[in-house]
């Protein structure tokens, strides 16, 4: 868990009270409009999905780990090691753009021999978010070396 008595470290956070006084949603002001008209309505499943949000922090908390794992995985060359930690949070949800994208680096550093992987995992992290500058760069990356290796 972060600090934050609501397991939020990022900016901006937002909140929604309900009628009886409780947080009935916590989350990034963005994705607020849904969640709002359900409370007003009275159509919010409270138990729910507070259930579901403590389950999002704790994934979170996970991911962090697994990705302080990872970073020094890399920084000693030990792709293998990164990439089985990258599997493991990827089997956990398999729908975060960054580890599929940070997959990517980790075969591509093993050669020539898993670029093939290394764009369908880049290919994955882009149709997951489309905005993602990082694994579109890592992407024209492996294709351009893919091409120059060609010729």
């Amino acid at each position: 868990m972060s600090a934050s008595p609501a397991g939020r470290g990022g900016i901006p956070s937002a909140f929604v009270v309900d009628g009886h006084g409780r947080v009935a949603w916590i989350g990034h002001p963005m994705y607020m409009d849904e969640p709002l008209e359900k409370i007003v309505a009275g159509t919010w499943n409270l138990e729910e999905e507070a259930a579901k949000y403590r389950r999002e922090i704790a994934l979170q908390a996970k991911l962090k780990a697994v990705k302080e794992d990872v970073y020094k995985a890399m920084e000693s060359g030990e792709y293998m090691v990164a990439l089985a930690s990258m599997d493991e949070a990827i089997a956990a949800d398999p729908t975060i753009a960054s580890v599929h994208a940070n997959r990517a680096a980790a075969l591509s550093g093993q050669g020539r021999a898993f670029f093939a992987e290394a764009v369908r995992s880049c290919v994955t992290a882009v149709a997951l978010d489309p905005s993602y500058a990082r694994a579109r760069s890592r992407l024209g990356q492996l294709c351009t070396k893919l091409r120059s290796e060609e010729h």
